[in-house]
Parts: structure tokens; C-alpha cells; sequence
């Protein structure tokens, strides 16, 4: 999602005329409906995708190691009714 540098709004499509008329695609051209603005308009990165990052860079969580801990005991415990049967 883009957003508009100068009145924030996401309503924008890509620019795709220039002043000779002729129609061309420019990525990095963009014009906003709301306010006019045609230029640069950065992709806006989601709420969602922030939140994933900072998860992915905190490392693994807690509950993994909980899982690992339990997963070892009970491991064991079956290895060791094994011996004592």
C-alpha cells in the first residue's frame, strides 16, 4: 500500500501520462486523488508485517523452549520405563 507524502492518504494510483501525452509506466511515479500530489510515494509497510518483524528478530520465543524442556522429560521418562520393565 502507498501513501501520499503530503496529506497521508492511500488513495493513489500510478501516474502513467506525461506531458507529451504519450502513455508510458514509471514505478516511482505516483499521483494521489485526494490531494493531486504526482511524484514519489514510498510503499507503506502494514501493521501486520511490522509486528512479524519484530517477532522474528526477538528469536525464539519462550514457548519454544517450554516445548523442547517437555518434549526431553518426556523422552526421557519413556526411555527410562524401558530399562526399569
Amino acid at each position: 500500500m502507498r501513501e501520499c507524502p503530503d496529506c497521508g492518504s492511500e488513495n493513489v494510483e500510478p501516474e502513467v501520462a506525461d506531458f507529451s501525452g504519450f502513455l508510458h509506466s514509471s514505478i516511482n511515479k505516483w499521483k494521489c486523488i485526494e490531494c493531486g500530489y504526482i511524484g514519489l510515494m514510498p510503499e507503506k509497510e502494514s501493521e501486520k508485517e511490522d509486528t512479524e518483524e519484530v517477532l522474528d528478530e526477538s528469536g525464539p520465543g519462550l514457548d519454544l523452549y517450554q516445548k523442547i524442556i517437555i518434549f526431553t522429560v518426556c523422552l526421557f521418562v519413556i526411555w527410562m520405563m524401558f530399562l526399569l520393565f
